[in-house]
């Protein structure tokens, strides 16, 4: 015995999304007409089909052909939009298409309602069967009544389920939001906090040695990065020019050209960290502010 819901779901199903292996021309014409009236003058279909899935997109009807035809006829003539353009549908994955198809077969057999008829009048030689009739058409509707309600209490079931993994996603995303938030965080943290691995300097001249690691004894202080980080952001221009020609890199007009730099930007918004110096100053590399780190006078 399955789980309930494990293979049998109930959905409201776009019309263009469904197709039948049976064509339209199988069916009475004027009964298909009749019933598509009744389904734009109600607004829907009334009895689900039963259909499973071939592709992500697309279902294929296992009962229900003459129901799904009518529909189709209905959504083409409605010209007011009344309709909505989708059906009600169970959707029974394939472990249990033939049970699905079965059960549908006893009930059909067992449940059909006729169209009202006139009366007619009862002869003298023939039993009055009206009461009976009218007992068979109260059951009728009482087992119409009881699967509506199946129905709407499957179509609950199944909102609520979905409106439960909304709110699981709405979670999951809003972690994966806050994880972002702190990986952004710890990337804005100053270089006096966060940088680990300065060039060597006797690794500057070749390009492989350019990200090494430099040894334990010449590794800057925290303290010595945030003090040329505030050189950078507050010396006068003469100040900064002086200790800028101390790095080999900014001899002569060097040191004067990107002592401007420096005062402009940090004028609009100060320096954060060397490696927002190296980011917003251009024609600054890596090389040129690892030999900051190592020559830049304090």
């Amino acid at each position: 015995m399955y789980k309930y819901g494990d293979f049998i779901h109930f959905h409201l199903v776009d019309v263009p999304d469904i197709e039948s292996d049976i064509p339209i021309t199988d069916f009475d014409r004027q009964a298909l007409e009749v019933l598509a009236d009744k389904i734009v003058e109600t607004g829907c279909l009334l009895k689900p089909l039963i259909l499973k899935q071939i592709s992500p997109m697309q279902l294929k009807v296992l009962v229900g052909h003459f129901e799904y035809h009518a529909a189709v006829l209905a959504k083409q003539r409605d010209k007011k939009r009344i309709l909505s353009g989708m059906v009600s549908a169970f959707v029974v994955k394939k472990e249990l298409e033939m049970q699905a198809i079965e059960q549908a077969t006893l009930f059909q057999s067992t449940v059909t309602l006729q169209p009202a008829l006139e009366t007619p009048p009862i002869s003298p030689n023939l039993p009055d069967h009206s009461s009976v009739n009218s007992v068979d058409l109260n059951q009728q509707i009482e087992q119409l009544t009881r699967t509506m309600h199946i129905m709407q209490e499957t179509f609950s079931r199944e909102m609520q389920a979905m409106q439960q993994e909304m709110r699981e996603n709405a979670r999951e995303n809003a972690h994966y939001q806050q994880q972002l938030l702190q990986a952004i965080a710890a990337l804005s943290v100053p270089i006096s906090h966060s940088v680990a691995t300065p060039v060597s300097p006797s690794s500057i001249s070749t390009p492989t040695g350019v990200n090494a690691p430099m040894p334990a004894a010449s590794y800057p202080s925290p303290d010595r990065l945030q003090k040329i980080l505030d050189s950078l952001n507050n010396d006068a221009k003469s100040e900064l020019i002086q200790k800028l020609k101390r790095v080999d890199w900014f001899k002569g007009k060097r040191a004067e050209s990107f002592s401007e730099k420096f005062i402009e930007l940090r004028q609009q918004l100060p320096f954060s960290s060397l490696s927002d110096v190296e980011k917003r100053v251009k024609g600054l590399g890596r090389e040129t502010i690892n030999k900051i780190l190592q020559q830049f006078p304090l």
